[in-house]
């Protein structure tokens, strides 16, 4: 039967598909009761037809670890829900692929050939082959997975990003609609000495410059950052108690807190400096709200394509068989 796919099921991002990612589907799943032919078509996209067999490998890949329908169930895998999204994937797949016969786009075997090879490189090397073997059946069943993959994600660059253009305005209109984002949090650089009684402590801060507080830290500190001279380095709001952030934050470089009881014991600190607490300015964030925003386009301008595509194609799905 027809199917309408602007209902049946959007695109789940075949632009994060990498030839990587192919390694990792190794599993496998029992398909449903009464099942047709391995070679019966059970999806035609514009006269591009999907067999049953080509279904049920895609699905045994994508359910990780299924041995069968009790397993799965007691998993909690809905196998049903993931076969629906399965042939709602190859379908736009189909649709992509018919797209680059059309318009004369190839794979040439040389690109294929050096993928696989930086695939292999990248690899551990043992229980490679036997891992794909298990998942495609062949290795030649993993290079005709890994082409189609290729030659989608070479379609949807010659076609999508063609049309994806950022102008600064757009980019400007972004940061300031945004610019919390760009926002960085101020840290503190400080110094501690801990002691048991609010006596000692009172006795040993009168003595106390910013100058020989490392120094004083290392003899009469009981905090383990005592052999560091009490050094706590850089920290920002919420990394550390708050009475550490009372006694620190609104101390300027050089001055030294008031005595502060913690259930720690009694602390001294000593503000060391200060750093962040500015904001990026455009030219600063500039490379990252064009990679936003550039994201953003090839999302939307990949939206309308493939829904053009849907609308414009005539899509059959055997659905009793999925």
């Amino acid at each position: 039967m027809r199917i309408n796919l602007n209902k049946a099921g959007s695109s789940r991002g075949l632009v994060a598909f990498t030839a990587l990612a192919l390694i990792l589907l190794l599993s496998g799943c029992g398909g449903p009761g009464g099942a047709p032919s391995p070679e019966e078509v059970i999806i035609n996209v514009g006269g591009r037809t999907v067999t049953y067999a080509f279904f049920q490998a895609r699905v045994r890949r994508t359910i990780a670890g299924g041995e069968s329908d009790a397993t799965l169930a007691g998993q909690g895998v809905d196998e049903a829900a993931i076969r629906k999204d399965v042939a709602a994937e190859i379908i736009e797949e189909e649709l992509i692929l018919g797209e680059a016969a059309r318009l004369g786009i190839t794979l040439p075997p040389a690109e294929l050939r050096a993928e696989g090879a930086r695939i292999r490189e990248e690899a551990d090397g043992e229980g490679f082959e036997e891992g794909l073997i298990k998942a495609y059946g062949t290795m030649e069943g993993w290079f005709d997975e890994l082409g189609r993959r290729l030659l989608i994600e070479k379609t949807i660059t010659a076609v999508v990003d063609e049309g994806v253009e950022i102008k600064k305005d757009a980019a400007l209109k972004y940061y300031r609609a945004h610019l919390k984002d760009y926002e960085t949090g101020q840290k503190v650089h400080a110094r501690m000495i801990v002691l048991s009684t609010e006596e000692e402590a009172e006795k040993v801060r009168k003595g106390l410059t910013k100058d020989n507080f490392a120094d004083r830290a290392r003899k009469v500190s009981l905090s383990p950052e005592a052999p560091e001279g009490g050094d706590l380095g850089y920290f920002a709001r919420g990394e550390m108690p708050e009475e550490f952030e009372k006694a620190v934050f609104p101390l300027k470089p050089g001055e030294i807190s008031e005595t502060v009881k913690t259930e720690y014991g009694y602390h001294i600190f000593l503000l060391v400096g200060r750093t962040g607490g500015k904001r990026l300015t455009f030219k600063e964030a500039r490379k990252d709200i064009y990679k936003t925003l550039r994201r953003r386009g090839r999302e939307a301008s990949f939206e309308q394509w493939i829904n053009s595509l849907k609308k414009n194609t005539q899509i059959e799905v055997r659905e009793e068989f999925l």
